[in-house]
């Protein structure tokens, strides 16, 4: 796939897709990608990252909206993803990818097993700090679906 460079006040950002510079304009896609995180914002310094996915496995604990806004980025890189919630919403049951399983049960320890990387998005603040404790532990990357 080719890469296209886009450069605006001195930030590069590789964009191989040019479409939502094109959708958005670039100077407003350019304003927003580059804005610094704000104490209004976020509490935490952030990085965006390229994860590559191929031969990788992905781990989603959670059943609402968040797992499902996670569930289709995974789902679009093609990514080999298991989802584990004891509650499912109705978007995430809609669907269907050769790249998803779903197991409606409780998260258990063993769920980490040969995964790369997990997401924490369940609406139970202790559960998601355990996922991420044991993912740590395990130096699994991880990422915790909270307040900030």
């Amino acid at each position: 796939m080719d890469q296209y460079i886009v450069s605006y006040k001195n930030e590069h950002i590789c964009a191989p897709f040019l479409f939502l510079v094109l959708a958005v304009g670039p100077f407003d896609l350019m304003e927003r990608l580059t804005e610094k995180n704000s104490a209004e914002k976020k509490s935490k310094d952030t990085l965006p990252l390229n994860f590559l996915t191929e031969g990788k496995r992905a781990l989603v604990v959670g059943g609402g909206p968040g797992a499902y806004k996670k569930l289709k980025a995974l789902l679009s890189s093609q990514m080999k993803t298991k989802l584990v919630a004891t509650e499912i919403c109705s978007e995430i049951s809609s669907l269907e990818s050769p790249f998803l399983e779903i197991e409606k049960r409780a998260f258990s320890d063993a769920d980490l097993a040969d995964v790369d990387l997990a997401y924490a998005v369940t609406d139970n603040e202790e559960l998601n700090r355990k996922i991420i404790r044991l993912a740590r532990e395990k130096k699994i990357l991880c990422c915790l679906a909270d307040k900030n």
